[in-house]
């Protein structure tokens, strides 16, 4: 435990990501134990509740003690709000303004914007789209000042490529967290300012992680949404787009509503589902705090608030220049089949988009509400790849990763993990990917008919009409592929493919600047 945050002395009763610790360390300290204590199995998601070290040696205590003769080995124990986080949503509700004044749907040519989010890689091409169609973007970003925080946005658009000293008019950056209630960590004079002023909030802003609790991911990701509603309840009538995931569904039973939809004739899960069906049985804290946040919404709807919640799955990158965050798992998963020299044989489909056309999304239906006043908009791939096509183009490029057995693949990883002569690109994730990954990985079939109207209903603003959607192809992650040498984050192909790698499009100026930005970071 020591090792992992290289400290001298750490105390026994604060939980384990409350002292700093992340996705590796909870990697590497059950695969300690086990090397300490062969017959004791602590798996991955026993760190990812959050234990306290005094809470850790008690699940090993038991372990080595399976009969219960230990006296001194303490108790599990037990939390129904943990375990059923929907439990919590009779009470967060009533945080929700009894009556909010409804925003026209009309959209204007020009609007303010309240931002969150901002410096993450979605929020980064959100603002881009905003500033490029001469909206005004107040962006709320965690830094000292509002002049680092302005350097933080400009340094993360200018990592992806895409800033222009043209937007320096129309861009103001407030500083405040999201972790802080209830005004979002902003002074109350920024924040009255900010409610006479914008004419739509776009919530953007989460921290995005695979093993913290829900109790963890709490106030940044869920009572961050309240705050949010609660600025559009205050000064003048204002929409709000709250993106949400895909994760708010990854519940068997939409998996299997989904098999059903489908060999009926539907597209998939409708998007005016009413999501009982991940009342219980999300898994993650973070695909819990999301089903809670859209539940909100849609209270805060029923109370007056117009707005939309935007479902997104896997945003990956631009399909322009490749550039795209390399914390995401399927761009981890393309290096880590490269790594241990195969691809695993799944058949699923990924619900993959492209960046910006889920960030075209996001604004089509926050400037421009056509279809309902609180409308949930699926982001779905068109067409989808499944994983082995996605995994295939790593061949058609010419790297060297046959496709084998899942079990034979999830051996190589394991092999090369404890090996430790290199950091598996999957490490962080290695729970998941040692797993059940073929059955993890199942994700529905959308219907994204909101989606596609809001769309269509958008083009006479953006000028273009986008409703067919997007999808990422295999030529497309070519083009990632490209980036992802460029920046030293995958080596080259070792043998001539099918295909050849189109050019890469970054400067080194890019990379310096890509090295100091963080992954999707989106609590900013």
């Amino acid at each position: 435990y020591l090792r992992s945050y290289a400290a001298d002395s750490i105390p026994s009763n604060v939980p384990f990501f409350d002292l700093g610790g992340n996705s590796i360390a909870a990697v590497q300290i059950p695969s300690q134990i086990r090397k300490k204590w062969p017959d004791v199995t602590v798996p991955v998601s026993a760190i990812s509740k959050n234990p306290t070290l005094q809470q850790l040696a008690g699940d090993i205590d038991r372990s080595l003690n399976p009969v219960g003769l230990r006296l001194d080995a303490q108790a599990p124990e037990t939390d129904d709000q943990e375990e059923f986080y929907s439990n919590t949503l009779p009470e967060l509700i009533k945080e929700i303004p009894a009556k909010i004044q409804s925003a026209s749907r009309e959209s204007a040519k020009q609007q303010t914007v309240f931002l969150t989010g901002a410096t993450g890689f979605l929020g980064s091409y959100i603002l881009r789209d905003l500033l490029s169609s001469g909206n005004k973007v107040i962006a709320h970003v965690r830094a000292k000042s509002t002049e680092d925080a302005l350097q933080r946005v400009k340094a993360t658009c200018q990592a992806y490529g895409i800033w222009s000293d043209s937007w320096a008019s129309n861009l103001e950056c407030v500083t405040g967290d999201l972790q802080e209630q209830p005004l979002l960590g902003m002074q109350q004079d920024v924040y009255d300012r900010v409610a006479q002023e914008a004419d739509v909030v776009i919530h953007n802003g989460a921290i995005v992680h695979w093993l913290k609790p829900f109790s963890s991911l709490k106030s940044a990701n869920v009572l961050s949404t309240i705050s949010a509603i609660k600025l559009c309840a205050t000064g003048k009538a204002k929409k709000m787009a709250f993106v949400s995931s895909t994760s708010a569904l990854d519940s068997d039973h939409y998996v299997e509503l989904s098999k059903n939809l489908v060999a009926s004739g539907a597209a998939g899960v409708s998007e005016s589902d009413d999501m009982e069906g991940s009342r219980q049985g999300l898994t993650t804290g973070y695909g819990q705090g999301k089903w809670v946040s859209e539940r909100l919404m849609e209270e805060a709807g029923r109370r007056g608030l117009v707005g939309s919640i935007i479902r997104a799955g896997y945003v990956l990158g631009d399909p322009k220049t490749g550039t795209t965050n390399t914390d995401d798992f399927l761009i981890r998963m393309l290096k880590g089949c490269v790594q241990v020299g195969s691809r695993p044989d799944i058949t699923n489909t990924i619900n993959m988009v492209p960046v910006d056309h889920v960030a075209r999304l996001v604004i089509a239906t926050a400037l421009n509400q056509p279809v309902a006043p609180m409308v949930v908009c699926h982001v779905t791939g068109h067409p989808r790849l499944t994983f082995n096509q996605y995994l295939a183009a790593l061949e058609a490029f010419g790297y060297e990763a046959p496709k084998v057995d899942f079990p034979t693949w999830r051996d190589a990883v394991e092999k090369f993990v404890e090996q430790g002569k290199e950091e598996h690109a999957l490490l962080g994730l290695y729970h998941m990917v040692t797993g059940d990954l073929p059955g993890s990985t199942k994700a529905p079939e959308l219907d994204d008919r909101n989606a596609a109207a809001a769309l269509k209903a958008d083009a006479a603003r953006s000028g273009q009409d986008f409703s067919a959607g997007s999808a990422v192809t295999e030529d497309i992650v070519g083009q990632y592929l490209s980036f992802l040498i460029a920046r030293g984050f995958m080596p080259k192909p070792t043998k001539k493919g099918i295909k050849t790698l189109p050019e890469a499009k970054i400067t080194q100026e890019q990379i310096e600047a890509l090295d100091r930005v963080g992954g999707r970071g989106g609590a900013a």
